[in-house]
Formats: structure tokens, C-alpha cells, sequence
């Protein structure tokens, strides 16, 4: 699936597929640009390996291109391990020239399409506490942020499925233009 944009494009691709169109690299190279700098804060080396492994799972990825095929963003999600009705939002990565543009919202509006046809009731994710850019457009979407009981340094998000069609984010995708989730 393709979605285009005036100034960008989004593919779905399942990690197993990384690799074969040459994207592995490309994401672990963004992750280290965007997650390198909080986890070296924190005096916590990127974890390369672990993260080459979570692409040999189940999981998704709406990759967000700009014109020269730069990745700018992505959202990653899959089964959630600990509760089979869940989808798991494992990883939500924007470059910095790219927030606060509504590049979420056209992610979420991609994955959206691709979620109604699973069976899930939830949608949850993990955020750092210090995340609060995070932290409150996962609010203002709808999304319920709890304490992780399991973490210190981090919250879980949450939300109804119903969240993609019928609350504020569904009222949001509706606005942007051109509509998002077109085939190009």
C-alpha cells in the first residue's frame, strides 16, 4: 500500500521485508539519528543488535519518504506480547524537521486502514516519561497515559479501537489534504 502526499510518501512494509528492499540499514541508521541522543543523555548505548531482531517479528511499518527517498518517519506496530486483543505501537520515530506537521496523524491515518481489517480491540504503546511531546499528542488524541507499573522511566498508552474512525484523530485525518489512505 502507497499513500502520497505533496511532499511525501508512505509504504507499508512488514519487517520480514525489510532486508530484501534495503531498508534494515535505513531505519537502524534513522533510529540512531532520532533515539541515539536521548539514549546517550541517559548513558545508554543504542542497541543495534535488539533492534535487528525486533525486524525478524511480526511486525509493520508505515515508512514515511520524502522526494529524494529519505526516510522522515515511521510507525511501527504489532501484536502486543502480553495481551493477544492489542495491537503494540513498538516504535513511532519522526525527524525533527518533520514534527509538529501532522506526520502522525497521516501515519496513523495509513496504519488505520491496515488495522481495520485485524482483530484487536486495543491500541497501546509505550512512551518515556520525559517524552512529553509524546506524552500530549498521545492525549489530545485520545489516548489514556498511565504509569507503567513495570518501569520507572516510563507510561503506557492507551486506547479504544475505536479511536482510529470515531474520536478526535478520526475528526483529525479528516481535515488533512488530500485525504490520507488514497492509493497513489
Amino acid at each position: 500500500m502507497e499513500s502520497r502526499d505533496v511532499d511525501m510518501i508512505i509504504r507499508k512494509v512488514a519487517s520480514s521485508q525489510l532486508h530484501a528492499r534495503g531498508l534494515d540499514d535505513e531505519v537502524i541508521a534513522f533510529d540512531k539519528v532520532n533515539m541515539g541522543p536521548i539514549l546517550e543523555a541517559k548513558g545508554i548505548p543504542f542497541p543495534e543488535e535488539k533492534r535487528r531482531k525486533g525486524f525478524e517479528g511480526e511486525q509493520t511499518f508505515h515508512i514515511a519518504f520524502d522526494p529524494e527517498e529519505r526516510i522522515v518517519g515511521y510507525l511501527e506496530y504489532g501484536p502486543d506480547w502480553n495481551d493477544a486483543e492489542a495491537i503494540y505501537i513498538s516504535s513511532l520515530q519522526i525527524a525533527p524537521a518533520y514534527r509538529n506537521t501532522g506526520l502522525f496523524l497521516r501515519l496513523l491515518a495509513s496504519a488505520a486502514s491496515d488495522l481495520e481489517r485485524k482483530p484487536f480491540t486495543r491500541i497501546v504503546a509505550g512512551v518515556q516519561k520525559h517524552n512529553s511531546g509524546a506524552i500530549r499528542i498521545y492525549r489530545r488524541l485520545g489516548f489514556s497515559v498511565d504509569e507503567d507499573p513495570a518501569s520507572g522511566t516510563s507510561c503506557r498508552v492507551s486506547a479504544d479501537r475505536s479511536i482510529l474512525g470515531t474520536r478526535l484523530v478520526g475528526k483529525l485525518l479528516s481535515r488533512l489534504s488530500p485525504p490520507f489512505g488514497q492509493r497513489a
